[in-house]
């Protein structure tokens, strides 16, 4: 990357280069400040300004390619809020984009109780309802709807069509979730297929009137082998019936949902950016062939791309033993144990068999500048997390490889975990009573320090601390 300038943070580093393309570097003297203002490990350390530069950057190389391909759609991205529920996060997510997505009564409450008071263009917000439409939900959407917000309920299943009556009167637009047919092993729970949603417009006049939003979820099968034209047939379907049977719809939106493996580096990301553009070029060019509203707005919900490197869990080795697991074995496999743990903190890594970007920081390791000196001194390495589950450990000893790190000889030996801004956080679990982690968040003029008192987490198990007396904090039915 050419032309880079740095910004030095307060120990922390920021590399943006000309494209205000923004990446975060990791420093030890960050990592010893934070260790003298009485910040243990582990933390979590939150980079809201790589969001704001994640998004720009997405919104340049869509509409790059448009320009390139002569087509004449706009780009709006869409965050779905159930990525990253951080303040700073959303806060700035809103800098760059009006549109939020969720999926539940509990996002909207968060909406309308917290996002909104504190968000200056309220009235420009778009909000985009999926998900089982319960009463509770469908009244917070006809709040929001009151207090400026433009809410679009998105009808996932064909029960959504009743629980949404009150919604359809008020609502300027509505959307649809087309459900991808079964091929090729494709399957999808949500949505409702192109031959449900023509007889839903046959027998109701109100959805004609008010449809103009169509999303699909491929749910990653862009970074498989699947081909874009079966990802997305059936919008393509669904466009050209619409247009030949409904010539007064009018389609404003659609929605192609997430699905952009996030890279390891900016010239990562282009190269990504650039095959998930040919994967759905030849489905962009036939929507403009049927669709020629000229307004037509393409969304995307790439939620893991754009908070993904966000956010960092920063632990440290607590000590280390040997492992052979052969008798005849030379070279020992050790286990490094850390004060964080896999399943508490890092769950993706057994949901999704989840790799991380692993930084090392030690004293030993700056001393080491050699690069001979540095590789000498490695190890074959498992790290063991906090919580004596034999499973909480990385990577997987039965599936992959060991780690090759920097050898553990003294204290302070950090490891830190990055790339976890995309729902490690919200996955977090109380597992062996832990407790939330504090959270170092960094800006371009210094960083804050948000910590959480303590509260006995027990007390969420039914259990008091000092009393056995039931009655002082439950109630019988």
């Amino acid at each position: 990357v050419t032309n880079r300038r740095r910004s030095h943070i307060n120990g922390f580093i920021q590399v943006i280069d000309d494209k205000n393309k923004l990446t975060p570097l990791f420093t030890m003297n960050l990592l010893k400040r934070l260790e003298k203002m009485g910040i243990s490990t582990p933390y979590i350390l939150v980079f809201p300004e790589v969001v704001k530069s994640r998004i720009k950057f997405l919104r340049e190389q869509f509409n790059d390619f448009f320009v390139d391909n002569k087509l004449p759609f706009t780009f709006k991205y869409a965050f779905p809020l159930k990525v990253n529920y951080n303040r700073e996060i959303i806060e700035a997510v809103l800098q760059e984009t009006s549109y939020l997505e969720v999926g539940n009564f509990n996002e909207m409450t968060l909406l309308e109780q917290a996002i909104l008071p504190v968000t200056t263009n309220k009235n420009s917000l778009t909000i985009l309802c999926n998900g089982i439409k319960t009463s509770a939900y469908v009244e917070s959407m006809i709040n929001l709807s009151k207090k400026g917000c433009e809410v679009i309920p998105i009808i996932d299943n064909l029960l959504d069509i009743k629980n949404l009556e009150n919604v359809l009167e008020t609502s300027e637009r509505i959307g649809v979730r087309v459900k991808p047919l079964v091929r090729q092993n494709i399957y999808s729970q949500f949505g409702i297929t192109t031959t449900q949603i023509i007889d839903i417009l046959e027998s109701n006049p109100l959805m004609r009137q008010k449809l103009s939003l169509i999303q699909i979820h491929n749910s990653n099968l862009l970074q498989t082998n699947v081909s874009s034209s079966t990802i997305y047939q059936d919008i393509v379907d669904l466009i050209k019936k619409l247009s030949t049977r409904f010539s007064a719809i009018s389609i404003n939106y659609i929605d192609i949902g997430g699905g952009i493996p996030q890279g390891a580096s900016t010239q990562e990301d282009v190269a990504i950016l650039k095959h998930y553009f040919e994967k759905i070029k030849n489905f962009l060019n036939q929507i403009h062939k049927i669709n020629h509203n000229g307004t037509v707005k393409i969304l995307s919900e790439s939620g893991k791309w754009v908070t993904g490197k966000s956010e960092a869990l920063v632990s440290r080795v607590l000590s280390k033993d040997t492992y052979k697991p052969f008798k005849n074995q030379k070279n020992s496999i050790w286990y490094y144990y850390i004060d964080a743990s896999f399943i508490t903190d890092l769950l993706d890594t057994f949901l999704l068999n989840q790799k991380w970007s692993i930084h090392i920081f030690s004293p030993e390791v700056e001393k080491q500048e050699n690069t001979q000196t540095l590789t000498k001194n490695q190890e074959k390495v498992y790290l063991v997390g906090n919580t004596l589950d034999p499973k909480d450990l990385y990577p997987n000893p039965y599936f992959q490889k060991p780690l090759t790190l920097p050898a553990y000889r003294k204290n302070p030996y950090y490891i830190v975990f990055s790339n976890t801004g995309a729902y490690q956080e919200n996955l977090r679990s109380h597992h062996n009573l832990h407790l939330p982690r504090s959270r170092v968040i960094i800006h371009n003029n210094g960083f804050k320090i948000r910590t959480f008192p303590y509260y006995p987490i027990f007390e969420r198990f039914g259990w008091r601390f000092g009393t056995h007396d039931d009655n002082s904090f439950s109630r019988n039915a």
